[in-house]
């Protein structure tokens, strides 16, 4: 989970919580 921010919409099947945090957009962070 490094480097995912606003801009980088790398989403990996492996993990669905990043998907949610895509989603949510870098409210998480």
């Amino acid at each position: 989970m490094d480097g995912i921010t606003g801009e980088n919409f790398e989403i990996h099947d492996s993990n669905d919580d990043v998907v949610e945090r895509y989603q949510i957009g870098e409210e998480r962070f």
